[in-house]
């Protein structure tokens, strides 16, 4: 999970919100997740996955795999 995502969860919890009232509240959160989102899967293509039940056996990440 990405510094972002964790970020995100945090708040979630700290405040009580669910993702569409976060991403209300803190528009500029969403761009910066769906970045981490891009930079990790771009990471991910040139590796091999490590989980046995992957479809995607190229990403070494199990959060992109599933």
């Amino acid at each position: 999970m990405g510094k972002i995502t964790e970020t995100i969860s945090k708040i979630q919890k700290e405040e009580n919100i669910t993702l569409p009232e976060l991403f209300e509240k803190y528009p500029h959160l969403a761009k910066l997740q769906y970045e981490e989102q891009l930079e990790e899967q771009s990471v991910c293509k040139n590796t091999t996955c490590k989980n046995t039940s992957c479809k995607n056996k190229k990403c070494s990440k199990t959060l992109l795999c599933d």
